[in-house]
């Protein structure tokens, strides 16, 4: 016999079951309607249909005829997170522990609120967790954490590169990576051909110069700063007086 959920078991006036595994969500078909458009489009058919993620629809008689849905494919506390961020009465905190699963589930779901507040814990917290927040933002299109995590990420390329976590990243999106540490690189060498001698009549350019072409290249960031610091005196000619 399945079990009740002890959180979300609307008695009163819930009107529609969704099954998970060995329990029983007792909830309302105008919230989910509401928060997911997958919800709102299946109870807009007189009958749904089963599908790969709705396995059956049945009718309990003892529960007055309410429907029952039975949620194929996910656990307890996936759909419960769900319903916590859902309703008006609970709190679901996100954090590196869950943000994952619940981007997954908004994205199956298609409840956009969800997908908005973890694209929003992504935006505040990537420092704290570079990669995982790339992958993410990669693969749920999430343009802010991915613009923020990827400049991180092409400051070390190198140390990220060799992460396990890596090889999570799509295929056509480590290959951009890629191109644009190639990029740097080659731009690096040709400042120091350009510029990286004492020929060249600018004393702030040349020490500069001087200070990012050296091995082992430095991260972007230095090399940016060092120009930036720059950028009024580039067209001085003068060295400082001594």
């Amino acid at each position: 016999m399945a079990e009740k959920h002890p959180i979300h078991d609307y008695t009163k006036d819930g009107d529609i079951i969704r099954k998970v595994e060995n329990t029983h969500f007792l909830v309302h078909k105008s919230i989910l309607s509401l928060a997911s458009e997958f919800f709102n489009d299946l109870f807009t058919l007189a009958t749904p249909n089963s599908n790969e993620i709705i396995k059956n629809t049945t009718v309990n008689e003892s529960e007055g005829s309410i429907l029952i849905l039975e949620i194929v494919e996910e656990d307890v506390t996936s759909i419960q997170d769900m319903l916590s961020f859902i309703y008006p009465n609970t709190i679901l905190h996100i954090n590196w522990k869950n943000v994952e699963n619940l981007l997954r589930i908004a994205d199956k779901f298609v409840i956009n609120k969800l997908s908005d507040a973890c694209d929003f814990f992504l935006q505040n917290n990537v420092v704290d967790n570079v990669l995982t927040s790339f992958i993410l933002a990669d693969q749920y299109r999430l343009p802010i954490p991915f613009k923020e995590s990827s400049k991180l990420i092409l400051n070390d390329y190198f140390k990220y590169e060799i992460d396990s976590k890596f090889k999570r990243i799509s295929k056509e999106t480590r290959e951009k990576l890629e191109d644009s540490c190639y990029f740097f690189h080659t731009a690096l060498n040709k400042i120091h051909f350009y510029f990286g001698n004492d020929d060249y009549n600018n004393y702030y350019l040349n020490n500069a110069v001087q200070k990012v072409c050296v091995y082992p290249a430095p991260n972007p960031s230095v090399v940016y700063s060092e120009f930036s610091s720059i950028q009024i005196l580039l067209f001085s000619s003068k060295r400082p007086k001594a």
